[in-house]
């Protein structure tokens, strides 16, 4: 029974912290607010800035995952959230059409909440988007590492053919 109040009292206090406040204020500019759809649609039909505005409109959702939560599944769920978002609006045309029905903010606020509330249905799908998104991570890496190597290579070579030409010259 203790354990019950702790916990909501915890939910209680992230709730009616600021950076919820601002998170949910955020959610409903960037997905609620012209006509039912918001800005974030709106802005998307602008190429390119889209992404470049709602890229940091996305930070404080990490912030209250991993500072207010202290979940670090949650954050790689949420920044999962936003890649995909950001994925989305790179599609031409279809892009765009995607961006109304696709509401990034929404998505990431109501999996917080849900991970925040203990329901264990977003729970997994967080659990599930943080793995698929280490994974990611750990692919990048891996890529931006064979790409040094290459590079590395590649300048080596480059390297030892110039050599070769200034010796034929000399």
């Amino acid at each position: 029974m203790e354990e019950s109040n702790t916990a909501d009292l915890k939910r209680l206090e992230l709730k009616n912290s600021k950076s919820y406040h601002f998170i949910n204020k955020v959610r409903r500019i960037m997905d609620k607010s012209i006509l039912g759809i918001g800005l974030d649609p709106i802005i998307g039909l602008i190429p390119n800035v889209g992404d470049a505005i709602n890229f940091p409109l996305m930070l404080p959702y990490l912030y209250f995952a991993l500072v207010k939560v202290k979940s670090v599944p949650l954050a790689l769920a949420v920044t999962f959230n936003l890649m995909l978002d950001v994925l989305i609006g790179t599609i031409p045309f279809l892009g765009i059409i995607m961006d109304f029905f696709f509401k990034g903010f929404q998505r990431n606020h109501d999996m917080i909440l849900g991970f925040v509330d203990g329901d264990e249905k977003v729970i997994k799908r967080v659990n599930r988007n943080a793995i698929m998104m280490a994974v990611l991570i750990v692919l990048l890496v891996a890529l931006f590492l064979l790409l040094v190597k290459v590079s590395i290579f590649v300048i080596s070579w480059l390297w030892e053919l110039c050599q070769s030409v200034w010796a034929f010259f000399i």
